[in-house]
């Protein structure tokens, strides 16, 4: 670096350098003073030119204070044949290539200043103008700017923002500002994928409590847009939202309203809005319709039947509260399916409190099932009539539930405790109840086969963790048999781990067991109470006392599983009149 410092007969500040950047020369000359204004911070000129290899910068202009300018006066002018080269010298992103000419300028006039900037950067066009009442605020301003390009992502690079569309852009702004009132006479981005025109007003700027605003846009794909968003399960389908906010006059807050287009889904949302900072006290009501679900649920990919028309409806009305939102109403109504709900979501506390009131109905569960899991997973769904209602309370990682009057089919379902999500296995603390006229009709030969056609019931608490699941005070009835006690198992992590200690009787043990392949059941009085526990390894029985009829089994030990089969203090005892009463292998 070669650099030199003198004053000349106007007593301005003579500038000359020469250095090597990067291998590249760079050679600097300009004047700056007067040289005892610029020591004393007062009203200096100056001019710049700095040339390189592929760059040419010059600057001119007049400073009236230098500490705190007001009519300041400048002129830059950049030119080079090469924007890539330019930016790689930088070490910034390659935004793009050609040449640059760009022209930014200050100058006063009378109680503001007016400010420009044009030329190209490559193969991006910017033409602005600028007029602001000072270099430090933007109370009063007015802006015209009009940008068109290659694509912005390549300005997403530059600020290490990913995914923005890479596809030619047409940019237009025309904002001015008067204190508190904002303008926006034009503000309109285009590309073959977005476009988006809004205009309006805001009277209270920075407050959004006064507000005429109209917005138009339209998204080409939704899911490419959602990836900016982060946002990847967004449908692929094209969207149409067209919307306002007009003011109510002083202290009367805004009203909005605004329709969309999503694929065959048409809808429209209007509200009251708050005049108050946090919008608290706003209201809104929605609605939404299509005649045919199955275009959105293709778009995420999600295969439904090719059957008929699923129809859809949906509405609804909300409340926005000072830190809380309350759902005064959802309905949805989707083929002859009805989902309606109520409740608030808080704020406030440290986790987030949901407490909703959930209702959910329809003609046909398998018929649900299809369209949801598909034909594969539908098998295991009865069919009939459906219901779920009840209260639910989700607040961090445990969620509350209580349901009283579930239907499945013609059973009645019943679930009141609660689900902890805090860990890798959920713990469950509930009690569940189950009855109905078929209990064949609810347990499909998809899951288990033979299942007797009887009535049936069902009460126990079910308690679930990292160590196992528990049946706690089972009572389970079919027909007239019973089965009491409690059945514990090592699932998720150790199925195979079983321990049970329960009761059971009835007057036919044939029509109270399912179809068991080898062995068929005499149809006899029975009562069985057995204790005992398994795992993959041995079987030990520490009571079984049974009888059959009139044929009595006593059976206590320990049966060896692996690595032989061998017993271990086994003992059994068999008596009765007729062997027959203990069943038949087949």
């Amino acid at each position: 670096v070669q650099a030199s410092q003198q004053q000349d007969a106007e007593d301005m500040l003579l500038i000359s350098t020469d250095a090597v950047i990067d291998k590249r020369p760079i050679k600097v000359n300009g004047r700056v003073g007067p040289f005892h204004e610029l020591i004393a911070g007062g009203a200096i000129n100056y001019d710049v030119d700095l040339e390189g290899p592929n760059v040419s910068l010059k600057a001119s202009g007049h400073l009236d204070r230098l500490s705190d300018p007001r009519a300041p006066r400048m002129n830059v002018d950049l030119f080079a044949t090469d924007a890539a080269d330019v930016l790689r010298t930088l070490e910034l992103p390659e935004l793009t290539t050609g040449n640059i000419e760009l022209h930014a300028g200050i100058a006063p006039g009378g109680e503001h200043l007016d400010g420009t900037l044009q030329g190209n950067f490559g193969a991006f066009k910017l033409d602005g103008k600028l007029t602001a009442t000072s270099l430090s605020s933007l109370d009063d301003f007015s802006l015209l700017l009009h940008s068109d390009g290659p694509g912005v992502a390549a300005f997403g690079k530059l600020l290490g923002v990913d995914r923005l569309p890479n596809e030619p852009y047409s940019l237009q702004v025309d904002v001015s500002r008067n204190g508190k009132e904002l303008q926006v006479r034009q503000l309109s981005y285009a590309s073959d994928g977005l476009l988006i025109k809004a205009s309006g007003a805001a009277y209270s700027w920075p407050e959004l409590g006064d507000l005429d605003l109209d917005i138009d846009a339209k998204v080409a794909n939704l899911q490419s847009f959602g990836k900016l968003l982060s946002l990847p399960s967004l449908p692929t389908l094209p969207l149409t939202v067209k919307a306002s906010v007009k003011r109510k006059g002083v202290g009367g807050g805004n009203e909005l309203q605004g329709d969309f287009a999503l694929g065959n889904i048409a809808g429209e949302v209007s509200g009251k809005l708050s005049d108050r900072k946090n919008l608290a006290g706003s209201t809104f009501s929605y609605r939404a319709g299509s005649a045919d679900l199955r275009e959105l649920a293709r778009a995420r990919g999600i295969p439904l039947p090719a059957e008929s028309p699923l129809p859809a409806r949906l509405n609804g009305e909300l409340a926005l509260l000072s830190e809380q939102l309350r759902i005064d109403r959802f309905a949805a109504d989707i083929a002859d399916n009805h989902l309606s709900a109520s409740g608030q979501i808080d704020f406030r506390p440290a986790d987030t409190l949901v407490e909703l009131e959930p209702q959910i109905k329809g003609a046909d569960l398998h018929h649900l099932a299809r369209f949801l899991l598909g034909e594969e997973k539908a098998v295991y769904f009865p069919v009939g009539p459906y219901a779920l209602g009840g209260k639910l309370r989700l607040q961090g990682s445990r969620l509350q539930f209580n349901s009283k009057d579930a239907q499945a089919g013609n059973s009645v379902l019943g679930f009141a405790g609660s689900l902890d999500f805090g860990k890798k296995t959920p713990s469950v603390d509930a009690r569940v109840t189950a009855k109905g006229g078929s209990l064949a009709a609810l347990l499909k030969p998809e899951i288990l086969e033979g299942v007797p056609a009887a009535a049936f019931s069902l009460s126990t608490t079910l308690a679930m963790s990292e160590q196992g699941m528990v049946l706690k005070d089972l009572q389970f009835s079919l027909a007239d048999s019973t089965l009491t006690g409690q059945l514990s198992t090592g699932w998720p992590r150790e199925p195979e781990r079983i321990s049970f200690d329960l009761i059971a009787a009835g007057s036919d043990l044939r029509a109270s067991l399912p179809a068991t392949p080898g062995y068929v059941a005499a149809p006899v009085a029975f009562r069985v109470e057995a204790k005992g526990a398994a795992d993959p390894a041995s079987v030990q029985i520490e009571r079984l006392d049974g009888k059959l009829a009139e044929a009595t089994i006593v059976l206590a030990g320990k049966l060896v599983l692996k690595p032989v089969l061998s017993a271990d203090a086994l003992r059994l005892s068999l008596k009765g009149p007729k062997l027959s009463a203990l069943g038949s292998l087949t």
